[in-house]
């Protein structure tokens, strides 16, 4: 049962605690602290914009656990250093 304080709705806009999307998800939050913001989350409209993508697509990536070589690259390149393509080689 819900509860009487707060909407279905506002609580699947605005969760209290950042999911699980998958190995991929995990690899780029942990390896991008500049974009996960102060409750935890993946800024991800942020993150698709940079890969010049919809969030929806980003999303399917994360679900899909894989990724063109050519996104892997951008990440690369975002993370100064922190990712290599080798980190992403499980995920193309």
């Amino acid at each position: 049962m819900l509860s009487t304080d707060t909407s279905p709705m506002e609580t699947i806009l605005n969760p209290k605690t950042p999911k699980d999307l998958g190995a991929l998800h995990a690899l780029i939050k942990g390896q991008l602290p500049d974009w996960v913001d102060e409750a935890g989350f993946l800024r991800t409209y942020d993150l698709a914009a940079y890969l010049g993508i919809s969030y929806q697509a980003l999303y399917k990536i994360f679900d899909r656990n894989k990724i063109a070589p050519k996104r892997a690259k951008a990440l690369v390149v975002l993370s100064e250093g922190r990712l290599t393509l080798e980190d992403f080689a499980e995920f193309m």
